[in-house]
């Protein structure tokens, strides 16, 4: 069995024993309270979702929670995709950019007291990596203090080459970094916390993210049904006459 296949049937049980296929916002939606991961409207230049991640902004303790929330969002975001895109497992033979997401972290307030525990930032790596394979299209660290280089240097082994590649450490304080921020996101529309001069990223709105993501939720829930019922329509019409052959 290939390395594809063996990842393939390992991200499949994770998803039944999870229950990530099943869960709904309002199981985390305590989880977004302060705003510290949420997608923005924009898309970055090739035109894919925005997670900005705000981790001075963590709210609750419980690692299985902060994972959970971590899938939803994910799943969140590939339903942001393009219509015909995103889903499970990437194509092999789609435009990868449509298929992909852009990390946005902004450092602003990170410290000691509200960093992760190494053991969740290992977790939240493993899902990325394993069950989210090539889903990251580029991430962006904003001005991270040396705390956050001293984790990421615990992390980086493992991680795959690709992977580090597409990982940016920005100065959002200088010209030269928000020239680089730039290139990968039209800064006409981040908010001054991220560098820009726009507004997506301002001031946190929980109840327009609530009502945003319960409608969205709900828009892609009655259109799954509707494609199930579509399904079932179409395989009754399938065994329709061979089951009348048989019973005459």
């Amino acid at each position: 069995m290939g390395k594809a296949q063996k990842m393939l049937q390992a991200s499949l049980k994770w998803r039944a024993v999870s229950g990530v296929d099943a869960l709904r916002y309002s199981e985390v939606q305590a989880e977004c309270a302060t705003g510290k991961m949420h997608r923005l409207h924009c898309r970055d230049r090739k035109g894919r979702p925005v997670l900005v991640l705000r981790p001075a902004l963590e709210n609750t303790r419980e690692a299985k929670g902060q994972i959970r929330f971590l899938t939803w969002n994910m799943e969140a975001l590939m339903r942001a995709m393009p219509k015909g895109q995103g889903g499970f497992p990437l194509g092999a033979d789609v435009d990868l950019a449509t298929e992909q997401m852009m990390l946005l972290v902004d450092f602003t307030g990170y410290s000691i007291f509200n960093a992760p525990p190494t053991k969740t930032s290992m977790e939240t790596l493993h899902i990325m990596l394993n069950h989210y394979p090539e889903r990251l299209g580029s991430a962006v660290c904003l001005s991270a203090p040396t705390l956050f280089t001293v984790v990421y240097a615990m992390m980086q082994p493992f991680m795959d080459a690709r992977t580090v590649a597409k990982i940016h450490f920005v100065d959002a304080s200088s010209a030269a970094g928000l020239a680089q921020l730039n290139s990968l996101v039209d800064l006409s529309r981040l908010h001054k916390s991220l560098g820009g001069t726009g507004t997506e990223g301002g001031a946190w709105d929980a109840a327009a993210y609530d009502a945003r993501a319960l409608a969205e939720e709900q828009a892609f829930r009655n259109a799954e049904e509707q494609a199930k019922a579509e399904l079932r329509r179409m395989q009754a019409e399938a065994t329709g006459p061979a089951a009348a052959a048989t019973s005459s």
